[in-house]
C-alpha cells in the first residue's frame, strides 16, 4: 500500500497540472498584483472606515465588474468545483 502522503503529494502535483488550475494559479498573481484593483480595494476599506456606505457599495459593484475579477472569480468556482469532485470521490 503506498504511504499517504506520497500519495498526496503526488495527487497535489497532478491537480496543479490540470489546465484550470494553472490558468487560475497564473490570473491570481495578476489579480493579488493589479494596481488598480489593489487601489479600489483600499478605497473601499477607507470608505468603509470613513462610513460612506453608499460610495463603498457603488465602488464595490464598479470593483467586481472589472474584467480581472470577474475571470478570476468564475475561475475561483471552476477550480473550487474540481477540488470538491476529487474530495467527493476521496470520502468515498
Amino acid at each position: 500500500m503506498a504511504n499517504p502522503i506520497d500519495s498526496a503529494k503526488e495527487l497535489r502535483k497532478e491537480i496543479e497540472t490540470l489546465p484550470e488550475v494553472q490558468e487560475y494559479l497564473s490570473l491570481k498573481t495578476l489579480f493579488e498584483n493589479d494596481k488598480e484593483l489593489q487601489e479600489m480595494r483600499t478605497n473601499i476599506a477607507k470608505l468603509e472606515s470613513e462610513g460612506k456606505l453608499e460610495e463603498k457599495k457603488n465602488l464595490i459593484d464598479v470593483y467586481n465588474s472589472h474584467p480581472l475579477v470577474v475571470n478570476f472569480n468564475s475561475l475561483k468556482d471552476e477550480v473550487k468545483s474540481i477540488l470538491l469532485e476529487i474530495n467527493d470521490i476521496l470520502n468515498d
